[in-house]
């Protein structure tokens, strides 16, 4: 602020540049601030999942480690690993096997929110034309022949595949032990549970800032996945993110 000749005061205002350079520095600010935001979000949700994941861990062990009769019976369960593909690839040639959410189920309270990861918007609940298919599907199967969990669940009502081609029916002697050597494997090496899709941003994903819809958009035919990571949980109950 200046005087002038006369004896007043002059108020300079900002110009249109200043005014320019101000809007942009605010949206530089704000660019590096929201993908940090993200970030964070994602790696809370990436925690609560490997929280999850280490509860039907323990949940694993303990149905291993029943009793029953005689003795111990450590046979790992016979369960889908995608729970809708067992309405389309076995029936009606076989019967439709349980989601491991309902197998282990008993042995979290039946608690189904222990099966899900929260940066999953694809699986745990199924939209779109997947879900429409699999509504058709299931209206064709007669009602004693349908999974009763499902009966008022929406597929898939789990965000973990169970690798059942490799452990249904199987001992853990039998599926510790290589079948190509016979020598034994280490249960820090094996899985028991994993994500459906690598649903936690990763690389230049995580460094946008992009949130959990972009890792999950299963249903779009033009859909790339962006760089991403998954939780792996393995038989000595410790989990990694990959």
């Amino acid at each position: 602020m200046r005087g002038n000749r006369h004896g007043g005061d002059i108020r300079r205002g900002f110009t249109i540049v200043e005014l320019l350079v101000v809007v942009a520095i605010l949206a530089l600010v704000i660019g590096l601030i929201l993908p940090a935001i993200q970030s964070a979000r994602e790696a809370a949700r990436r925690t609560i999942c490997k929280s999850n994941l280490k509860q039907c861990g323990i949940a694993m062990r303990l149905f291993l480690d029943r009793k029953s009769g005689g003795g111990p019976q450590d046979k790992f369960p016979v369960a889908a690993g995608l729970p809708s593909a067992e309405l389309f690839n076995r029936w009606p040639a076989e019967s439709i096997r349980p989601s491991i959410a309902a197998v282990l189920g008993p042995y979290v309270e039946n608690v189904r929110e222990v099966f899900r990861c929260p940066s999953d918007s694809a699986y745990f609940v199924r939209t779109g034309p997947r879900a429409e298919e699999i509504k058709a599907r299931w209206d064709s199967i007669p009602p004693d022949e349908r999974p009763k969990e499902y009966a008022e669940l929406p597929y898939e009502g789990t965000s973990y595949e169970y690798p059942w081609f490799r452990l249904a029916g199987r001992t853990q002697a039998q599926v510790l032990t290589s079948r190509r050597t016979g020598q034994p494997l280490s249960s820090g090496k094996l899985w028991v549970l994993y994500e459906f899709e690598a649903f936690h941003a990763t690389g230049y994903a995580a460094l946008l800032g992009l949130d959990e819809a972009e890792a999950n958009r299963t249903d779009d035919p033009e859909w790339t996945p962006p760089d991403g990571a998954r939780n792996f949980l393995y038989l000595d109950g410790h989990v990694e993110n990959l």
